[in-house]
């Protein structure tokens, strides 16, 4: 199965198209060539026709060309980088707080699911006298809501941001972890009530899961914008990502 998952994946991946090697052919988003229907249909009423010319030639209500707000002074990169960091992904990575706290909370991630990993096998072996069938089946309450309920997270992290759920998401994620001792050796009550746990617990883990990256992103995102071509020309994102993933490793 976890072959087949990532055979899927891997053709997935092939056939996506990113926005910019599609710009770099011409393509633009909202691009379609309408062109020759105009042309088939005899050009259309006239009054039509001065009616659309005039509403692709007036201004929009909002010019995005300045949309963008002011860059604060603290995300302008010194002229000279100091020896410590001579990279400007590297300094930015060592002096801003705001992405010392993105990576802690992938550490934080990573290290309660590494403890789930390594301590659930032996605690169901313990307790229920679970072979490795059944206790690879009771990470299921731990996967599945993670699985289901992560899309939702981060449409709701990009639409009220990562403070909120940064606040609530360790606060919720305390309150299972603090009743894992609680199920003790028995039958399917006390296994029921370790499932529920693990899922209260996976609940947590989905608000933790989308804010390392979407922080990092938007603080590197006004670096990128306030320190034009010093990060290379398509910016430092994908050194972010390693980095992250060098972090959650």
């Amino acid at each position: 199965m976890g072959l087949a998952f990532l055979g899927v994946d891997v053709v997935l991946r092939l056939g996506m198209v990113e926005r910019t090697v599609a710009k770099g052919y011409g393509a633009e988003d909202g691009e379609e060539g309408g062109g020759g229907d105009e042309e088939a249909n005899g050009g259309g009423d006239e009054s039509e026709g001065v009616s659309r010319n005039e509403s692709t030639e007036s201004p929009p209500l909002i010019d995005k060309t300045n949309s963008n707000p002011p860059i604060d002074p603290s995300y302008l990169l010194p002229e000279t980088l100091p020896r410590w960091a001579p990279n400007p992904v590297l300094y930015v990575l060592l002096a801003s707080p705001r992405i010392h706290v993105a990576q802690t909370t992938t550490l934080t991630q990573a290290t309660v699911l590494v403890l789930f990993g390594a301590i659930i096998p032996l605690v169901s072996e313990e307790l229920f006298n679970f072979t490795s069938l059944n206790a690879g089946l009771i990470f299921t309450p731990l996967v599945l809501p993670y699985l289901v309920l992560g899309p939702l997270a981060g449409h709701l992290v990009d639409r009220h941001g990562v403070k909120p759920f940064g606040t609530l998401g360790p606060l919720f994620l305390a309150i299972p972890l603090i009743y894992l001792p609680i199920p003790h050796a028995g039958g399917t009550p006390e296994i029921l009530k370790f499932g529920a746990i693990l899922a209260f617990c996976s609940l947590g883990l989905c608000m933790l899961s989308p804010l390392s990256v979407v922080e990092a992103s938007s603080v590197m995102e006004v670096y990128d914008r306030g320190n034009r071509g010093r990060f290379g020309k398509e910016g430092p994102y994908a050194q972010l990502y390693a980095v992250n993933s060098m972090v959650f490793s």
